[in-house]
């Protein structure tokens, strides 16, 4: 892959990005950004840890690891996010979770001065201000024979909360943007 012209593409995608004025971390709301560079395409996605997973924080309790364990197993499938095109093949498939893959007991040991699954709603308010809001990145990189002319979003089904996509593109045609729904699903370059 030329790795040079899929990060000048990125560039001038984020000052795209900049220029418009994108949201950051709107809940509901995901972000995607796709370049290409001839046969090479890499496909960049921002979805907030509360879409996916139902809250922003470290899993804090069993039911809320049974829910993060869940939701990263299907999103570990490149399928649960997009449907490859057609003459692609999927190169790279990186999930960049906001919170570790550890063991429950360790994490619910930090919080032994909460009871585990028992602390009061003032100390869980008190706990959780210290939290920033919190996203997963999506990173696919795929090869194509021949350009895509559209892509699919599966990304949708992960969470009912997950209403919107903003994707922006620059490709070896032109560059774009576009709010998909889960109703529109699909990118028509």
């Amino acid at each position: 892959m030329r790795k040079q012209g899929l990060i000048a593409a990125s560039c001038a995608l984020a000052l795209i990005s900049m220029h418009a004025g994108s949201q950051s971390h709107q809940h509901g709301h995901g972000e995607v950004v796709i370049a290409q560079d001839g046969k090479a395409w890499e496909v960049q996605m921002t979805l907030p840890s509360a879409d996916v997973f139902g809250f922003e924080h470290e899993p804090e309790n069993k039911k809320e690891r049974a829910k993060f364990d869940a939701q990263l197993t299907r999103l570990k499938q490149s399928a649960s996010v997009l449907q490859l095109p057609a003459g692609c093949k999927l190169e790279t498939y990186d999930i960049d979770p906001p919170f570790s893959e550890h063991d429950e007991d360790h994490h619910e040991n930090e919080h032994d001065d909460y009871g585990n699954d028992d602390y009061s709603e003032d100390e869980h308010h008190e706990h959780d201000e210290h939290e920033a809001h919190s996203d997963v990145e999506v990173s696919i990189e795929m090869t194509c024979k021949q350009a895509p002319s559209d892509i699919v979003f599966t990304v949708f089904s992960l969470s009912d909360s997950i209403s919107e996509l903003l994707v922006q593109w620059a490709t070896d045609k032109g560059q774009g943007s576009r709010e998909l729904t889960p109703t529109n699903t699909r990118l028509v370059f």
